[in-house]
């Protein structure tokens, strides 16, 4: 069984991990964004592009929320 320091390591490095994943994300959306702003309003990419953005933006509110749930085990430890 692992020490408490480890298992904080443990919730650190899945923080961190997580932490790089929104960001990636994050920046994905900015660029899909971008994308669309460029496009003429009738171009049906520009639909695709806002169902895109819809599912990572979701994913990235998934993602901060267990960012929350790691901050509390990483806190309570």
């Amino acid at each position: 069984m692992g020490t408490e320091r480890e298992h904080v390591s443990d919730v650190e490095s899945d923080f961190q991990a997580t932490s790089e994943t929104v960001a990636a994300d994050a920046e994905r959306l900015r660029s899909l964004e971008a994308k669309k702003a460029s496009l003429d309003p009738a171009d049906p990419r520009r639909t695709e592009l806002s169902e895109e953005a819809v599912l990572l933006a979701e994913e990235i509110r998934n993602m901060t929320t267990i960012e929350l749930a790691l901050d509390a085990e990483a806190t309570q430890s």
